[in-house]
């Protein structure tokens, strides 16, 4: 395998720039050329995706995951939930992520809505099925 930047022969745990400098040159030319073409770098590296890409977040399959289809399933059965219900309800602990992703898989869940704070003085927020 050899740098990305130099073509030098990598060795041990170097991945893909043999030295730092290789690594900086390699990403300021990266920068330019996505400047130059008003593009984002993930669009100009090569197996980065195409730049077409619907969020900035990596959205899992919802169904059949055991982290995030009991919270789809709740909301959508109860029409309203509170983030403090569907904590006690699954045990997440990132209901917002658990939540963004959710949506970004399509399935309509209204933004979140501050509803107050629990005992502990943790912001509660609303969201609701859409649909």
């Amino acid at each position: 395998m050899t740098c990305e930047q130099c073509g030098k022969e990598l060795t041990g745990r170097e991945l893909r720039f043999c030295s730092d400098p290789c690594r900086e040159r390699f990403w300021t030319e990266a920068r330019k050329r996505g400047a130059a073409l008003g593009k984002g770098l993930d669009a100009l590296l090569p197996g980065k995706g195409n730049g077409k890409r619907k969020g900035k977040i990596h959205a899992a399959l919802v169904i059949g995951n055991p982290r995030l289809e009991p919270i789809m399933l709740a909301i959508q059965a109860r029409k309203k939930m509170t983030s403090l219900e569907l904590h006690e309800l699954t045990g997440s602990m990132a209901i917002h992520s658990d939540i963004a992703e959710i949506r970004e898989r399509g399935y309509p869940i209204s933004p979140a809505k501050y509803v107050g704070k629990s005992a502990a003085g943790r912001k509660i927020y609303e969201y609701s099925w859409e649909a």
